[in-house]
Formats: structure tokens, C-alpha cells, sequence
């Protein structure tokens, strides 16, 4: 993920930096051409928080422009993980939404991602989530992506990839009194 933040004119004495809750971040600042961008690798629920671009000038804060990160969550139902010729559903949530944001499932084929569902979720809505049904899952469709789009700039990408069971899962069969029960035809 990565964010930035631009200024119209950088004086010679002036450092433009990014912190998380106000204190120097781990993540490196690579300035250009009077942009300062922050990118976070590995998103985790460990990366939320405030991040703050400053403008400095001969050791004073002329400016500081906070950003909140809230990081995507993604699961899949059922829980334990999915099986050969069953539904799964894919969830992708944010837990905040300002102003708008889209958010959308990418089939990934190829090192590509390919559009599968979106939806835009608007300051106030209810809904944070975004579900897509996979009918049958089969070898081909076990690797995906939910991202998160900002006036059409990406702000977020969660990759999701899912494993088959190497053996079929069969139906536990009902017993009475020690015998099995058999259909009657």
C-alpha cells in the first residue's frame, strides 16, 4: 500500500517525511520531485493507525496531514477453508469507509488480475463488505485479490489463496444399533 503527499514548492532547508502516530516510521520515505510517498509492504491489523505527512523548515512544522489506515479484512465461508464441488464465499471488508471507496474481487491468472465483482461504498452506508460466490471451486480459481480503490488510485490489494483438500471429503454416514442404513429402492 502506498500513500503520498505532495507540496507545490519545496524549499532548500525543508524535509517533507512521513511518521505513524507521531513518531518516525520503519517504512522508508522516497521523495520525488516534491512528493513524498510512504509504502507499506505487508498490511496487517499491526499497520493501522495515523500516518502523518509533515513539512519541516529549519527545524519547525510548518504543516503535518494526517492519513488513517484502516486495513481490509478477508475470509472465506465456510471458515475451515473450501472443498471440491461446494460454494465458497469470499468476503473482503473495511472496517471504515470515507467518502467513497470501491471495492472489488480480481480473479488472479497469470500474475493479472481480472475483474470479477465491484461495488462503490459511499461515507454512511452500512455496508463495509463485498461478497462474491464461487460456485464449485475448481483448480483454476484458487487465487485472488480484494482491493481497494480511491478516485480510481489504488490504495490497498489483500491477496486471498485458497487449497483444495488433496482428498475428496465424503458424507459421514448414519448408523442405528451398529448397522448402516441402506437405501431402499
Amino acid at each position: 500500500m502506498t500513500m503520498s503527499c505532495e507540496v507545490s514548492r519545496l524549499p532548500d532547508s525543508a524535509t517533507l517525511d512521513w511518521e505513524r502516530d507521531r513518531e518516525p516510521t520503519a517504512n522508508t520515505t522516497l521523495i520525488i520531485n516534491q512528493t513524498a510517498h510512504i509504502t507499506i509492504h505487508s498490511t496487517d491489523l499491526h499497520s493501522e493507525g495515523t500516518y502523518s505527512c509533515t513539512l519541516q523548515w529549519n527545524g519547525a512544522l510548518i504543516f503535518s496531514v494526517p492519513k488513517t489506515l484502516k486495513v481490509s479484512r478477508v475470509s472465506t465461508v465456510p471458515p475451515g477453508g473450501p472443498s471440491r464441488n461446494h460454494s465458497v464465499v469470499l468476503n473482503c471488508e473495511i472496517s471504515q469507509v470515507i467518502g467513497s471507496v470501491t471495492l472489488a474481487w480480481l480473479w488472479m491468472r497469470g500474475g493479472r488480475g481480472e475483474l470479477v465483482k465491484q461495488e462503490v461504498l459511499r461515507e454512511g452506508h452500512p455496508n463495509r463488505i463485498l461478497n462474491l460466490t464461487l460456485l464449485g471451486l475448481s483448480e483454476d480459481q484458487l487465487h485472488w485479490a480484494c482491493v481497494v480503490f480511491t478516485e480510481s488510485m489504488l490504495r490497498a490489494q489483500v491477496p486471498l489463496h485458497l487449497t483444495l483438500p488433496t482428498t475428496p471429503i465424503t458424507e459421514p454416514q448414519e448408523k442405528t444399533k451398529g448397522k448402516n442404513l441402506q437405501p431402499s429402492l
